[in-house]
This record gives structure tokens, sequence and C-alpha cells, in this order.
């Protein structure tokens, strides 16, 4: 099921009742619904942007990018500006605030101070306040304060529906990390193999702050020299593999386990077919 677009939304302010009392009700419970949404989303799904599309952690900030807005159209209908202040279309501030390198907590926790300081002033209004006018900048039309708030109650709406649409196709796209990974039984072998590097595939179990894979390693397969911050452990299950650790070089066999420290040099040659297990933490965003 697609939601039309935001900006091809049509609304209808023509209810003469004062239902700004439900209004509040929505717009309270929106960082309530966004923490309670993000439980059933593997946190190694937030950041990533399909087709350049926002990313879950953008989407959250966009609703706190917006809340100065929504405040400053709260001030111009009550002091009678007649048209209200206009949205930057382009949603430059979302573009550049780097919501991706914060943590959804951090992002819930500002919007929800940001959303109760427009709650608080939405609570002192007079009943005569909610049925104040101020035009629209972009619809064009009057739009009384009760109004604008519906209008805010559907735009978070709007958002929460594209972060469970983005949460199911980032799913179905990867599909070796699901909610189904938290406190569940999972068959290995129904996991989705990918080849990483040449010779190299592997299927993948992601948890909020680690990333184990079960290797196929093909004969003669080289993996380069490399280094990275994340710890590892790899245990050979079959075959024999030749890995060098800071210059250091051993050849792996069964029931043998190496491991290697954050940021250590090491590469390695499988020198028969090789399934191998490995262990990264924290968790391999770059595997996701």
């Amino acid at each position: 099921m697609k939601q039309t677009n935001w900006f091809d939304r049509k609304f209808d302010f023509s209810n003469p009742q004062n239902i700004m009392p439900s209004i509040i009700e929505r717009l309270e419970g929106t960082p309530l619904r966004l923490q309670e949404k993000l439980k059933s989303i593997h946190p190694a799904l937030y950041a990533m942007k399909p087709e350049g599309q926002w990313s879950i952690l953008e989407q959250i900030g966009h609703l706190a990018d917006l809340e100065a807005l929504w405040q400053t159209r709260l001030h111009d209908i009550l002091t009678g500006k007649p048209e209200m202040h206009a949205a930057d279309l382009e949603n430059t501030q979302t573009h550049r605030a780097g919501h991706n390198t914060k943590t959804a907590a951090t992002l819930i926790a500002a919007f929800r101070q940001l959303r109760a300081e427009t709650l608080h002033q939405l609570r002192q209004l007079s009943e005569s306040d909610l049925f104040k006018t101020s035009l629209h900048p972009r619809l064009k039309t009057p739009m009384r304060l009760m109004d604008l708030f519906l209008f805010v109650a559907e735009h978070d709406d709007h958002h929460l529906a594209a972060i469970t649409t983005l949460a199911e196709m980032l799913m179905q796209t990867h599909p070796g990390i699901g909610p189904a990974h938290k406190g569940q039984i999972l068959l290995s072998s129904a996991l989705a193999s990918q080849e990483i590097i040449p010779g190299f595939s592997g299927r993948f179990v992601h948890t909020d702050n680690m990333t184990l894979v079960y290797w196929e390693v093909q004969p003669d397969s080289i993996l380069p020299q490399h280094a990275h911050l994340h710890e590892q452990v790899t245990m050979i299950t079959e075959g024999e593999f030749e890995l060098s650790v800071n210059g250091e070089t051993s050849v792996l066999v069964p029931g043998m386990v190496a491991v290697i420290p954050s940021m250590a040099l090491h590469s390695a040659r499988a020198l028969t077919y090789c399934e191998i297990t490995d262990v990264f933490y924290p968790l391999r965003t770059d595997y996701v």
C-alpha cells in the first residue's frame, strides 16, 4: 500500500467542532508511538537509505526539525499575522543535520522535549484562540489554530507510516536482519548467502551489538590484508585456513579458534575448501 506524497495531500478544515483535546492526545502520543515502533525494527536498519530515501533516523530527526516551525506558526496565528511563516520545502535542515550519526534514543529524546514545549503552549490556550486564523503559505487557505495542529498530527502520522513502510522493505531486502533475531531460534541454513569478496560467501546474523557470520570459502581464495575497529573471533569447522595477524602466520584446522584484536592487521588464504564461523563486536554495519 503506497502512501500519497505529503505535498500532494488534500485537507478538509471545515469541521466546526472543537476537537483540540483529541488533537493534543495525538500530538503527545507521537514520541511514545515512535519508541514503541522501533522495538520491532532491528537497529542495523535505522540508518539505511534505500534509493536515496530518508533513513528511519532521518524520519525521526525531521519531526524534531519541524517543531520550531509549528511553534512559530502558533505564534503567527495568536498575534494576528495574515500569513504564517513558510516552511523550507527543500528540508535543508534535515538533509544537513547528520541524523544518521545519532542514536534513535537521542533523536526521540530531543523530539519529546520539543514536543513537550509545544504541548505546554497549546494547553494554555482559550477556546476562542482555537478559532483564530492565518493563511497557510503553501496551501493558500485560511487555517484555524486548531486546523494547524490537526495538520501537524497528520504530518506525524505520515512519517510514522513512512517508517513502517521503510522497515518492511528493508527487512525484505536484508532477510538476515529483523525482529525474529531477538530471542528466537533461527535455522542457519535458511539464511541468505552473500558473496562479500571473491570466494567468500557468508550467511549473517546481526544482533544489536554483534555480527555472526557462517562463511563458506573456496580453495585458494584470498582475504587481503586489512584492519577494522571490531574485535573478531574466528573458528574453523572444516578445511585448512592460513591466517596472518600482525605479521604472525598460522594454519588453522577444525577445532582451532583465533582471536583478532581491534585494529590488528590481518590477512588470510584458504588452503582448501573451508567452513568458518566469525563473531564480530560491535555490529558490522558494512555487512548489513
